[in-house]
């Protein structure tokens, strides 16, 4: 008597990638644009090659076994992931990257990872940051274009060290470079606050922006004062002013996504709605008069 009949089970497949995550992938892994010209040539998978890529860069692996389904499919890839495992023994804090397949996930426990890429929606720029400890970096190019057949290139780069001095100090610097139509400009800014009190904190900032072809050299300095009103809402008043005389003022009503029960010394992100109003002043010269504006935001971070 014959034994029970098996139904073979279709493969389960996995999430589709992000829209532009493709592009992405291309931009900051050089192992994807290696497996997209494969993919030109080789219309069955050639899988010493893939192989012998995936070992020779441990830290694309994610993106190279995302190309490699999208392009040859999802059998191929669980090939490959069994031929050439990939187990990362992740920094303290941040989980371990796991090979292709269903990850196990744990309640209450959020995905972090030291990394993060974005793309603007309007412009196809990518920005690709890591985070260590106080220390940020960040890397802005412009992907590939199908379209037009214009190259990837990078447009920009910073680095952050940003933390808390003391218990009621919180100081931060930037320094980075860009590219605008192959003139490189390169920029330093400087931020500190101090909490006086449980309800009253005081800012400065300076920051200075230099082109090296042309020679010029901007600069400008600003100081605030932050006022907590209740535990849900702040007031901010700055103001500022540049190498070119212009003053700006700042008047703002932040509330809080949190309440706290004292001023934030870092409250960006804690701002769920800000009314901003801010007043700009120029110099006059011989040939222009004095000039100025004034404007009302609302913004925030839900």
């Amino acid at each position: 008597m014959g034994g029970p009949t098996r139904t073979q089970q279709p493969a389960a497949q996995p999430a589709q990638a992000a829209p532009n995550q493709d592009a992405i992938d291309a931009f900051v892994h050089p192992s994807v644009q290696q497996i997209n010209a494969l993919a030109v040539t080789h219309p069955q998978a050639p899988l010493a090659e893939l192989a012998d890529i995936l070992r020779h860069h441990p830290a694309d692996y994610e993106a190279s076994m995302r190309a490699i389904h999208r392009l040859w499919g999802n059998q191929v890839a669980v090939q490959l992931a069994i031929a050439v495992p990939h187990i990362t023994l992740a920094p303290p804090g941040h989980p371990a990257v796991q090979p292709p397949g269903d990850a196990p996930t744990r309640q209450g426990e959020p995905d972090e990872s030291p990394m993060d890429a974005t793309q603007d929606p309007t412009t196809g720029e990518v920005e690709v940051s890591a985070s260590a400890g106080p220390v940020t970096a960040a890397v802005t190019g412009q992907p590939h274009n199908d379209l037009t057949g214009q190259p990837g290139r990078i447009t920009g780069g910073s680095v952050e060290v940003a933390g808390d001095v003391g218990p009621n100090t919180h100081a931060g610097v930037t320094a980075g470079v860009a590219s605008d139509d192959g003139q490189m400009t390169a920029s330093m800014e400087a931020a500190v606050r101090h909490r006086v009190s449980d309800r009253v904190a005081v800012g400065g900032t300076a920051s200075v922006e230099t082109t090296p072809a042309t020679g010029e050299v901007r600069a400008s300095g600003g100081a605030s004062v932050h006022l907590q009103l209740s535990d849900a809402t702040a007031l901010r008043i700055a103001g500022g002013v540049d190498s070119t005389g212009q003053l700006n003022q700042e008047v703002a009503l932040d509330i809080l996504r949190d309440p706290a029960r004292r001023v934030p010394l870092s409250d960006d992100g804690h701002r769920r709605l800000s009314v901003v109003l801010r007043a700009t002043e120029t110099p006059g010269n011989d040939a222009a008069p004095p000039a100025g504006g004034v404007t009302l935001g609302i913004g925030g971070t839900f």
